[in-house]
């Protein structure tokens, strides 16, 4: 993480998580890994700036063996923060109200919850188009930007081209930390 910029860092961050997922499925051939990352580090292409992600590395070295699964939510609190000098804090977001918007089209679904697999809707064209449409999503990570996620247009994407599938929430909580759990396994 000491390149001279960013832009370097970002890039050779995302190549060196690739690195390691490779690293370690190839040590363990005859197991799953499971990766659990912010979407934008696992997606299967390029998001909202043209540095590649960990997702687009590991989606060409193992092609369908690599299954993209997202996360979207339509209004709720989490935990980030601001900037790098701020602590983390919990932040709260409305509901999307933008008609443009994966996070506000999922919210008016009947099910509030909910997992789709891309695969599994080939058949249906309205839902084919749906996920083939350049969209907003939400796309937030360790840092909020309230500006810039105001309404869910953070991104504008097709999700077929980021997942292999989604799942939904239509509100979130703010996780609560577990400090005095924390210090126990720490000393052990």
């Amino acid at each position: 993480m000491a390149l001279p910029n960013w832009y370097d860092r970002y890039i050779f961050r995302d190549q060196c998580m690739a690195e390691n997922c490779m690293w370690i499925a190839e040590r363990n051939p005859n197991i799953k890994v499971l990766v659990w990352a912010h979407n934008g580090h696992v997606s299967k292409s390029i998001t909202d700036s043209d540095i590649r992600p960990m997702g687009s590395y590991l989606k060409e070295k193992y092609s369908s063996g690599y299954y993209v699964l997202g996360f979207g939510f339509n209004k709720g609190a989490f935990r980030a923060r601001v900037d790098k000098e701020s602590g983390i804090d919990v932040m709260t977001v409305p509901e999307v109200k933008s008609n443009l918007s994966t996070d506000f089209i999922f919210g008016q679904c009947k099910d509030e919850n909910f997992f789709m697999d891309f695969k599994s809707t080939t058949g249906n064209q309205v839902v084919q188009d749906f996920l083939n449409r350049k969209l907003y999503s939400r796309y937030i990570g360790a840092s909020y930007n309230a500006k810039k996620s105001e309404n869910g247009k953070d991104i504008k994407k097709e999700l077929i081209n980021l997942y292999d599938g989604i799942v939904f929430f239509k509100q979130t909580i703010a996780a609560s930390p577990q400090l005095k759990l924390w210090q126990q396994t720490k000393s052990l």
